[in-house]
C-alpha cells in the first residue's frame, strides 16, 4: 500500500495512513509471517524500508507480522484472522507456545487490550478497583509480567489513577511497565513502545499527567 509521502508508517499508528494504491516489493514479499516478528515495515517518503525491532543475530530469518496494525491479539482470534485473510495456519514460536489466560479472565484482558482507555472509561463503579482486580487475578492464576495483556492492564490502571490525580500511583505503574513488564514480554516489546513508556515516565515526573502520552492526549482537555 502506498502512503502519503508526508507520513511515516509506524505499527501503532493506524489512523494516519492514507491508501494511494497497491505496491508490491520483490524483497518484502519474500518475508514470512511471524506473530513474534523481528522486523517491521517503514514507509519513509517514497521508500519502503524494513527495520529491525530488536538485535537480529547473523543468519536469522527476517520475519514480520501480517496482522493489520502490527497487533498481537490472543491465539484463537489471531489464528482465525490469519487463516481468513491469508490462508495461513501460523506455527510461529508464539503460536506454538500460546498458553495464557482463558475463559472470563481472557475476555477481560482482551477488552483491556482491544479497547484500552475506552473500555476503562465505560467500567461502572470503581474503575481502579476493577483494573487492579484483573491484575491480581492474572497473578493469582500464575501469570507473570511476561504474559500478554499485563502491559495493557497496567497502562489502563495508570490512566485510572491519573483521572483521580494520583500521579505517584500512575508513576509506579509506568515504572513497573518499563523495568519489569516490557523487558520480560514475548515477543519483545518494540523500541517505539519502550520510548512511549519512557516519555510517559518523564511527563509524569514533570507533573503534567494530562499530556503524558499519545493515547491520553486524545482525551485530555485543553492540553
Amino acid at each position: 500500500m502506498l502512503m502519503d509521502p508526508a507520513q511515516l508508517y509506524e505499527p501503532f499508528i493506524t489512523s494516519s495512513l492514507t491508501a494511494w494504491g497497491m505496491f508490491l516489493d520483490p524483497f518484502v514479499a519474500l518475508i514470512n509471517q511471524s506473530c513474534a516478528p523481528n522486523t517491521w515495515a517503514s514507509y519513509e517518503s517514497n521508500e519502503l524500508r524494513v527495520r529491525a525491532l530488536r538485535d537480529i543475530p547473523a543468519g536469522t530469518e527476517l520475519m514480520f507480522t501480517y496482522m493489520n496494525g502490527g497487533g498481537v491479539p490472543d491465539y484463537k482470534p489471531r489464528q482465525k484472522h490469519l487463516f481468513k485473510t491469508r490462508n495461513i495456519k501460523c506455527k510461529c514460536s508464539l503460536c506454538e507456545g500460546h498458553l495464557g489466560p482463558t475463559g472470563e479472565l481472557l475476555e477481560r484482558v482482551n477488552k483491556h487490550e482491544d479497547l484500552g482507555i475506552i473500555y476503562v472509561c465505560d467500567l461502572k463503579g470503581n474503575p481502579i478497583k476493577a483494573v487492579e482486580q484483573a491484575i491480581a487475578d492474572m497473578k493469582t492464576s500464575g501469570f507473570g509480567f511476561e504474559t500478554r495483556g499485563m502491559r495493557a492492564l497496567h497502562e489502563n490502571a495508570a490512566f485510572c489513577h491519573l483521572r483521580e490525580n494520583h500521579v505517584a500511583n500512575a508513576l509506579k505503574l509506568y515504572l513497573a511497565i518499563y523495568y519489569q513488564i516490557e523487558p520480560s514480554q514475548y515477543p519483545p516489546t518494540p523500541l517505539y513502545r519502550r520510548i512511549d513508556t519512557l516519555f510517559s515516565i518523564i511527563s509524569l515526573l514533570d507533573k503534567r499527567p494530562s499530556c503524558f502520552n499519545y493515547r491520553d492526549r486524545a482525551l485530555a482537555q485543553g492540553c
